[in-house]
């Protein structure tokens, strides 16, 4: 075989094996972005209409190619044929047939596909009710006070949630069109200014799943993401009420100099603390930031080191991002400072 034929020859090997690569490259597991997944009740309803569906529409796939294929060597024009072929026109049996056997198949589909939709819409009545606030470029969740429905607990970045107990899911926006998505355990459903959209599902197990958001809203699109930890709901409901309480900080040393740097400077007319005179309602609420895992839309670690990283300057870690930097006002000790009276909020 000469090189030429060769070369000719992978060419038409490349779509097999890149075909195959990519099949390879999809079969991991534990994969937090894996929409197909039990670890939720959507999730796992989605996954039992996939995999009929596909395999449905395989079938198709290869009958259609397998009768195309067919009729090109079939009919092939052979060496020596200089005539057209007998046309026909109009054979009505054929029609008939490729016009009915396609709509039986959309409707054999289209009875579980329908079926799934209104059972997903459903509410369960035990429900626990979370309002979704997403914003550039962050997810704000907020619960009802256990003790005191009429006020409400706010959290950025981390929801918390009782596994095994529906969950209500009120998504809106307060700028542009963001979409809520955890794969491991839903499907996507859009945040739009001005609307109120729903999403209802279960965690079926304890664990850590990560969410994005799935619309780009801009500069740090890329970077809009949080975590959705599922627990037992005796574990859950500790939590909520942790949540709602008073920040308790720690007012010497370097974190009570801290304390005095924050409520003194203009942090506090965006964030909120509990319990102090910092009730700002238009960035992340911290009153317990130092049980949190991460910072800054789930962009960091939540260590005293990234919490000076980003106090010094926010856009370098994420473009756009609507705190000013404060590098240039206030000393690498004062910053250091505020970083250990946050870590001290519990």
């Amino acid at each position: 075989m000469g090189a030429r034929s060769r070369f000719i020859t992978l060419i038409r090997l490349a779509p097999l094996l890149l075909t195959l690569a990519l099949l390879a490259g999809g079969c991991t597991t534990n994969d937090p972005y894996d929409t197909l997944t039990d670890f939720g009740d959507h999730s796992k309803t989605v996954r039992g209409l996939f995999w009929p569906v596909l395999w449905v529409a395989i079938f198709v796939f290869f009958a259609v190619e397998g009768l195309l294929l067919f009729t090109m060597i079939r009919f092939r024009r052979r060496g020596g044929e200089r005539q057209m072929p007998k046309q026909t026109h109009g054979n009505t049996r054929l029609e008939v047939g490729w016009t009915i056997v396609p709509s039986l198949v959309l409707a054999i589909i289209a009875v579980p596909t329908i079926s799934t939709i209104v059972d997903l819409a459903r509410t369960p009545q035990n429900a626990l009710q979370v309002r979704v606030v997403a914003r550039q470029w962050w997810f704000e969740f907020i619960y009802a006070d256990p003790a005191d429905p009429n006020r409400a607990v706010s959290v950025a970045s981390e929801a918390h949630i009782p596994a095994g107990r529906p969950i209500h899911w009120t998504i809106e926006s307060e700028d542009v069109i963001h979409s809520f998505w955890v794969p491991n355990l839903a499907g996507k459903q859009d945040a739009v200014p001005g609307k109120k959209n729903d999403l209802v599902f279960t965690a079926r197990q304890p664990g850590v799943y990560h969410g994005e958001c799935a619309e780009y809203c801009l500069d740090s699109h890329a970077l809009m993401r949080f975590i959705v930890i599922a627990e037992p709901e005796g574990q859950f409901n500790t939590w909520l009420q942790g949540q709602a309480q008073s920040a308790t900080a720690r007012t010497t040393g370097s974190a009570g100099r801290g304390q005095e740097l924050f409520l003194g400077n203009a942090c506090i007319g965006c964030h909120a603390i509990e319990g102090s005179a910092a009730q700002g309602r238009t960035a992340p609420n911290l009153t317990h930031f130092g049980s949190r895992v991460s910072l800054a839309g789930n962009r960091l670690e939540n260590t005293p080191e990234n919490v000076v990283r980003w106090v010094t300057n926010p856009q370098q870690l994420k473009p756009g991002a609507k705190m000013p930097a404060f590098g240039g006002t206030l000393s690498e000790e004062d910053i250091k400072a505020i970083a250990d009276y946050l870590h001290s909020l519990k």
